[in-house]
């Protein structure tokens, strides 16, 4: 069933996409600029600071929610589809339809429906993961914005950043039926009934956060700024402390760091003027303490590494299906229109007379 990265060439993850040779890479071409251009590309720095904060921030927190989830709430979430399914079966749907939830369009009106079958807490368990789900659509929106203001600096590694953010939002969107992809990094065959016919869905949610981090990555090393802020409480004070841990360690994973300690964690300075790509421990002295997390399960704090269970990404990204009813509106209003222009011709022949 799984497919092979090599079969699926660049839809595998990206990181066969070669970089623009001609875009911009501050490590080499800052010394280029004019003090007008440095000016300029320091006005950058600063608002791209905002973004990949704000980014990086929401990425995290629904990367420890979706953790959470899978460790404590998987489970019922499949059950809970499993039980909406049932229900849809037993009801008129549209020739079109099928009573599998393929879509998450589809998922919501299960949630719907079962609450009014007063199955509540199935209902809840699937608003959860819709929340998930929701908080990644919201920041690839974001993210895009970030992208389009990247783009039009031109910096190295753009054509690697489009393709994650294309496939992070299309994974996030209303209509498209994921049930048709392949896992990746797993074999079907040793699935139980329940993940047989569910565990695309929470797998869905774990690609899409795959792809933020690799987007975020690329947008990291093209700017050259620090996924983490310096400013440590400017990331702190709007975080639980689970997820400012698991922020640490995203950034880790993503930059294969080596941690030193239990509770420390080292962080560059970086010069806007001249950023630091090596994102290594001996980038800077900065030192800030964790919070204390012992009472947290560590799963809860795991970033979603290169080898866990993906699905493989499809050609082209997932995008909306287009509905008729634009079709349908152009009829109507051409007879509407076709009826008054009639009606006023009539009108005009009789003041001819």
């Amino acid at each position: 069933m799984a497919a092979s990265d090599s079969e699926h060439g660049a839809s595998s993850d990206g990181s066969d996409l070669d970089d623009d040779p001609t875009g911009f890479d501050p490590v080499t071409d800052m010394v280029k600029l004019s003090e007008k251009e440095r000016k300029k590309w320091d006005k950058r720095l600063k608002q791209w600071r905002i973004f990949i904060d704000f980014i990086f921030r929401h990425v995290s927190i629904a990367t420890y929610k979706f953790n959470k989830f899978e460790k404590e709430d998987m489970v019922p979430f499949m059950m809970a589809l499993e039980k909406a399914e049932a229900i849809r079966q037993k009801m008129k749907l549209k020739k079109t339809e099928q009573a599998r939830i393929s879509s998450y369009k589809l998922m919501k009106e299960a949630s719907e429906l079962l609450r009014q079958h007063k199955f509540i807490s199935e209902s809840n368990r699937i608003r959860e993961f819709l929340n998930i789900a929701g908080r990644l659509r919201g920041i690839g929106t974001i993210a895009g914005g970030f992208f389009k203001a990247m783009k039009k600096s031109k910096l190295k590694g753009i054509d690697k950043m489009k393709y994650y953010i294309d496939y992070w939002k299309g994974f996030t969107v209303r209509s498209f039926d994921y049930g048709e992809l392949s896992f990746r990094n797993t074999d079907p065959g040793t699935f139980n009934a329940l993940e047989r016919k569910y565990l695309f869905w929470p797998t869905v949610v774990k690609t899409a956060i795959y792809l933020s981090q690799k987007f975020l990555k690329k947008s990291s090393e093209s700017t050259g700024l620090d996924l983490l802020n310096a400013d440590a409480k400017m990331i702190q004070k709007y975080m639980a402390a689970p997820e400012f841990v698991l922020a640490t360690k995203i950034e880790d994973s993503l930059f294969q760091k080596v941690e030193e300690g239990a509770k420390t964690f080292l962080l560059g300075i970086t010069n806007p003027t001249v950023p630091s790509l090596q994102h290594s421990q001996e980038d800077g002295n900065n030192k800030f303490e964790l919070p204390n997390v012992d009472d947290i399960d560590p799963d809860f704090l795991r970033p979603v590494p290169d080898a866990g269970i993906l699905l493989e990404l499809p050609p082209d990204p997932p995008k909306e299906k287009k509905g008729k009813k634009g079709k349908k509106g152009k009829k109507g209003g051409k007879g509407r229109s076709a009826s008054a222009s009639s009606h006023k011709g009539g009108k005009k022949k009789k003041k001819k007379k």
